[in-house]
């Protein structure tokens, strides 16, 4: 099945989450590499974690924006990106997103987080869209500056990073403008 279009971008279109994207979310989320960087590395994902996740994106869906990030040209699966904790009372959400590693490096992140931006600023009318990410996630840190996040403190030794140790959980944002 098609996964309808929600945001259409340049390079990238951020679609659905869809049953049928289970095995790619599968494969990613058990990356060693991508991860070590989410908030409890080393965990394990089944199947039907990730069909679990799905069912409750589709039921709190005033909380969770979530989109599956597709090569425009292919429609291939790069990737998931969205807005948790959506407080529409405070106006303010938190982006997380993860990437398969073929896609690093190739500006696809840096323009899914500029289209969930302004979904987020111009869709949901938020006023304030933060992130956490650990410090040495090099190529994170440089989409969300990329983007105009500015980092605004730093949980010291917060989050462990397997093989790495304890590393800074690193706090960004940006403000409508």
């Amino acid at each position: 099945m098609e996964s309808p279009i929600i945001i259409e971008g340049n390079a990238v279109n951020l679609t659905l989450p869809l049953e049928e994207d289970v095995e790619y979310l599968l494969r990613w989320i058990n990356d060693p590499e991508i991860n070590k960087f989410l908030r409890f590395p080393n965990r394990i994902f089944f199947r039907k974690d990730e069909e679990e996740w799905l069912e409750n994106i589709r039921k709190n869906q005033e909380s969770l924006k979530i989109f599956i990030i597709r090569e425009k040209t292919s429609s291939r699966p790069l990737g998931t990106i969205g807005l948790h904790n959506v407080d529409k009372y405070n106006g303010h959400a938190e982006l997380g997103y993860l990437l398969q590693r073929e896609s690093w490096g190739k500006g696809h992140m840096t323009e899914a987080v500029s289209l969930v931006l302004n979904y987020g600023f111009q869709v949901l009318n938020l006023r304030k869209i933060y992130a956490y990410v650990k410090d040495g996630n090099i190529g994170s840190i440089k989409v969300l500056k990329k983007n105009g996040f500015t980092e605004i403190g730093r949980f010291k030794e917060h989050d462990y990073i397997p093989y790495e140790g304890f590393k800074d959980l690193i706090i960004f944002e940006k403000f409508k403008q």
